[in-house]
């Protein structure tokens, strides 16, 4: 609209600075709006010119008049209000939200009521937040959640998209009557797991990227939109606890085997251990009934001590076996000389060792 303020003198750049300041002072004090001409993008927001001087507008102030404004080869006046003044150091901040308001509303009512759900529509990023990013289509803010701004884990919202730029979106859902609308960047691109099973089969080895950390594994981005969970028990042979820490890091590059893939929960299960070779059989190639060898005690209880052995192998040693158990200490970390009496397997077919404590 080139409809202007109340405070838009004519040759309004040709008032000397006082008069200048003495408008914007009258406009702050009574909260009435003043015309100005958006002169460019900047950093957080953009530079408006009002009766000459530079004032700025923050993004979180604007609408999408403004960026259109900007776009236009005949820029035209808007209207602005004057929410922060300082002469003494020339400052002055503009906001465009509760001016015209009567004009937005018009023309939100009209968007909406010709929007439909799955239209694509071109918008503007007017904000972000933790939880995705405001999307105005003509005087008509949309809430684009983080969930749908990509197929992939978006940790910030900046990654994806910034403010003041123009972006194509997918209506997903609307309601007339509070006027809100949701959008979807994700939807426009296909989606990753539509032919999942073309590209991934079980037992496959494949190369990904670690994205995310627990404390129950990590996860593994295999490819754009996909990712799979290495359960801490998948890390290593033998070690059902280990710390994902202690293997790989965010950002690292890892080989992992792709155990099982569920298209209903959007899950793949991965392995890194079952890439490497299994340590059990070669065990059994080394160590023979009747061989001494070295352990570190992992834990001790009233039933014997866990001995952490070669190729992560836990081997015990029952608490019967130890002659004289009263004047025999353990402390975990401690490394002692043990013999191999008998070798068993467990019900996940893991070998089960059983220890004799080398006394000296």
């Amino acid at each position: 609209s080139n409809t202007l303020g109340p405070l838009t003198p004519a040759n309004d750049h040709d008032l000397d600075p006082s008069e200048k300041w003495s408008l914007l002072e009258a406009a702050y004090q009574d909260s009435t709006p003043v015309a100005g001409v958006v002169v460019e993008k900047v950093k957080g927001g953009f530079l408006v010119d009002v009766y000459g001087i530079f004032g700025f507008l923050p993004d979180s102030r604007t609408d999408v008049r403004v960026a259109r404004n900007l776009e236009a080869r005949e820029r035209a006046k808007l209207n602005f209000r004057v929410e922060f003044l300082d002469p003494q150091h020339g400052k002055i901040v503009l906001a465009r939200d509760g001016v015209d308001d009567a004009v937005l509303l018009a023309e939100r009512e009209q968007v909406l009521r010709s929007l439909k759900i799955g239209d694509v529509v071109e918008g503007y990023v007017k904000n972000l937040v933790a939880y995705g990013a405001f999307i105005d289509i003509g005087g008509l803010d949309g809430l684009l959640h983080v969930r749908n701004l990509s197929w992939r884990r978006v940790r910030d919202v900046s990654e994806v998209i910034s403010v003041g730029e123009r972006v194509n979106v997918k209506v997903l859902d609307y309601d007339e009557e509070l006027l809100q609308v949701s959008f979807g960047l994700k939807q426009l691109t296909p989606d990753p797991w539509q032919d999942i099973r073309q590209r991934l089969q079980p037992f496959q080895r494949i190369e990904g990227v670690v994205t995310h950390i627990t404390h129950y594994g990590c996860f593994v981005e295999l490819e754009p939109g996909i990712e799979g969970l290495v359960h801490v028990s998948q890390l290593e042979w033998g070690q059902n606890m280990t710390n994902p820490l202690d293997i790989t890091g965010i950002g690292e590059r890892i080989e992992v085997m792709v155990l099982e893939i569920d298209e209903s929960s959007r899950h793949v299960n991965l392995s890194v251990r079952d890439c490497t070779p299994m340590p059990w059989e070669l065990f059994r190639e080394l160590w023979h009934i009747g061989d001494t060898l070295h352990g570190i005690v992992k834990v001790r209880h009233a039933q014997g001590i866990e001995v952490l052995l070669s190729g992560n192998i836990i081997g015990t040693v029952a608490t019967d076996s130890i002659a004289d158990r009263d004047s025999i200490h353990y402390d975990t970390g401690d490394v002692i000389e043990v013999e191999l009496a008998e070798m068993t397997r467990k019900a996940d077919r893991q070998p089960n060792p059983k220890l004799r404590v080398v006394e000296r």
